[in-house]
């Protein structure tokens, strides 16, 4: 077992080699993070682009971030985004700040990534994997009573086929 997060990443990685990647990064900026830790997310989400690489005919990124709401800062397919010194500056700018109130809204996050970012329509390409990764620091909160099971529908639409723990 890889020994610390990056490795675990490029492990999880590894078996995409030479496959073109749609790469959605969920990230956790709510009231419950500290700037250490968001500065330690943002590193992570860099150093992953820098790994993978991001590229008009190769790699592309979306990035959520969720606290009380969620946000869903580009799609696959804006070209500006797949430029990596672009890539790296939404990144810095987007998980910067922690969220004004409370609740972390895991729910809202994967809706987004469902039916913004793997969406044909709007940039997901038929011929590329799909790889999402959740980044948060514990348990959904704030969500409606009707809607404890969001997350494991939610999961099941977007065919979960792999679940790493780190």
């Amino acid at each position: 077992m890889p020994e610390n997060i990056f490795e675990h990443l490029m492990h999880s990685l590894g078996g995409c080699a030479g496959r073109q990647l749609d790469i959605a990064i969920l990230g956790d900026i709510s009231r419950s993070l500290t700037r250490d830790d968001l500065t330690k997310f943002r590193r992570v989400v860099i150093d992953m682009i820098n790994r993978v690489g991001v590229a008009p005919n190769g790699n592309h990124f979306g990035l959520i971030t969720f606290g009380n709401s969620a946000w869903r800062h580009n799609f696959f397919n804006q070209a500006k985004y797949q430029n990596i010194g672009n890539l790296r500056e939404l990144v810095r700018l987007k998980i910067k700040n922690i969220a004004k109130k409370g609740g972390t809204r895991t729910d809202l996050a994967l809706r987004l990534a469902r039916d913004d970012l793997f969406n044909t329509e709007k940039g997901d390409r038929k011929g590329a994997a799909n790889l999402l990764f959740l980044f948060t620091d514990g348990r959904p909160y704030g969500h409606n009573i009707d809607d404890k099971d969001l997350f494991d529908r939610l999961s099941r639409q977007l065919e979960v086929r792999e679940f790493s723990l780190i």
